[in-house]
């Protein structure tokens, strides 16, 4: 079971931590607990948001915490549905051309997306709006107007190390703050890290706001893929930008590195790729989707990302072209240089609650 204590502390009483990752995990110094992928799935009700998120991290820490911003006031807190995600994943996945030879056909890879009190407690500069229980999380929700006295109440019960700046930037535009404590069953992740049980949450509001201010204070590039479950197609509103996929050359290169690669070239000019659009028929998830990618270095991430609906249903899709002659040796170069870790993440296992957070590339024949 996952839980959090209000007024236990997380950290045992640690001074100091390290650096906020996606979604804002912290721990205490001279722990680990670290996130360099998330998947995200924003869902518009009419009038609320349903956000739902599914993280990695790896790690040591035998406690920890995790700090989601939303723009709107909290209407539920609830567990998510990490099957969701897996079925997300292998209906948007990119296809993979190897042209006419069946045997290349044969040796499609995967790509590893791998990876106070409640109820109205009124303080100096924020308010503990509620608390509950999910199921496998125990939350806090709090709003404030000022990002000093927020940090000061974070650290007091145990969420150390969050930023007042980067909080000050959330306080600003009126986000209400989610706070969890995790408590893992095993403290020490595999080496290829381990799945957070995925968290959902529905706020009031129409804003489809990525949160991605929270990863500027990891040294961590930070993958991630963003879906929009909608009537009509999504695009990236504000903040950042973004290209369609189309058909991408991958010849002379495992696609699922070009494909990485071409992330990574995105994301260093503070971009996401608009991978696929289409309708989808899942257990729990139908509509419209729109799947985003980016891999970014933490550097880039001075702005939130935004969202948006356009007034289309026209599918698109992302072609992996392995029979074309193009390589992409100016994107190898730039995984070579951020040191990606793609290694770990092909690597790394179908994680538990269901998310299989592995995107199998199917073959175009």
């Amino acid at each position: 079971m996952w839980r959090l204590f209000v007024g236990a502390g997380i950290v045992g009483g640690a001074t100091e931590s390290a650096a906020l990752a996606c979604a804002g995990l912290v721990h205490a110094e001279g722990d680990l607990a670290e996130s360099d992928h998330a998947s995200v799935l924003f869902e518009p009700l009419g009038g609320s948001v349903r956000v739902s998120y599914a993280a990695y991290y790896f790690g040591d820490a035998a406690s920890f915490g995790w700090v989601i911003p939303v723009p709107g006031s909290v209407e539920r807190v609830e567990d998510g549905d990490g099957l969701v995600f897996a079925e997300l994943a292998a209906a948007t996945a990119p296809a993979v051309d190897y042209g006419a030879s069946d045997e290349q056909s044969a040796g499609c890879s995967c790509f590893a997306s791998d990876k106070g009190v409640a109820g109205g407690a009124r303080n100096d500069g924020f308010t503990v709006v509620d608390a509950g229980f999910t199921g496998t999380f125990e939350y806090v929700v709090l709003a404030a107007t000022e990002e000093v006295a927020l940090q000061a109440w974070f650290e007091e019960n145990g969420w150390m190390g969050l930023e007042v700046d980067a909080l000050g930037h959330y306080v600003d535009l009126g986000s209400t703050f989610v706070a969890l404590r995790l408590d893992p069953q095993s403290s020490v992740t595999p080496s290829q890290g381990a799945s957070l049980p995925p968290i959902s949450i529905t706020y009031a509001g129409e804003e489809l706001r990525f949160p991605s201010v929270l990863a500027s204070g990891t040294e961590l590039e930070q993958r991630t893929t963003a879906y929009v479950l909608a009537e009509t197609r999504a695009v990236v509103a504000d903040g950042w930008t973004f290209e369609d996929g189309g058909r991408l050359p991958a010849g002379g290169a495992d696609p699922s590195i070009a494909f990485a690669a071409r992330l990574g070239v995105l994301g260093e000019d503070r971009a996401w790729l608009r991978t696929w659009a289409g309708p989808v028929e899942l257990d729990g998830a139908s509509g419209f989707v729109t799947r985003f990618d980016t891999f970014a270095p933490a550097d880039v991430h001075d702005v939130d990302a935004v969202f948006g609906l356009e007034d289309s249903v026209e599918p698109l899709s992302t072609v992996l072209d392995a029979a074309s002659d193009e390589t992409s040796a100016a994107g190898l170069g730039l995984l070579a240089l951020l040191g990606l870790g793609l290694h770990r993440r092909r690597n790394a296992s179908v994680p538990a609650h269901g998310q299989d957070s592995r995107n199998s590339f199917p073959t175009v024949k």
